[in-house]
């Protein structure tokens, strides 16, 4: 099964998927070289065996879904837990760079990345706008 494929299997709706892009994922991720494609595709099993159910959301955003990277670009990742800690920030840090150091996720506790002062922020409606759901 290829990257793409098993991605598609981890489909993964917490709440209205009004609030990310309208991009295909699968359009997304077949823009990525193979290499980039399975570390993406890795993640989302490497957090749920270390996060289980309190992992809520995981999000590609940045230049990778707006296809203006470059050879140097990073891999912007969204990954949003229940009840997120500092402990549960460096140990997101830890599985992902276990993949590739190449992936730079953000971390945030779902209710605060809900929260009105954070749905008013520019990075917010960033992500609603330019994110997609692995």
């Amino acid at each position: 099964m290829g990257a793409a494929a098993a991605l598609r299997r981890w489909s993964f709706v917490t709440y209205d998927r009004g609030v990310v892009s309208p991009v295909p994922t699968a359009d997304v991720l077949a823009r990525l070289p193979a290499e980039e494609q399975r570390w993406v595709a890795e993640l989302r099993p490497a957090l749920q065996r270390r996060f289980g159910a309190r992992l809520r959301d995981l999000r590609l955003f940045g230049s990778k879904v707006r296809g203006d990277d470059h050879d140097e670009s990073d891999i912007d990742v969204l990954v949003l837990l229940d009840g997120c800690t500092q402990e549960d920030r460096n140990a997101v840090w830890d599985v992902v760079w276990s993949i590739s150091t190449v992936l730079m996720p953000v971390v945030s506790d779902l209710e605060t990345y809900h929260a009105p002062g954070s749905r008013a922020s520019g990075f917010y409606e960033e992500l609603r706008e330019e994110s997609v759901r692995l």
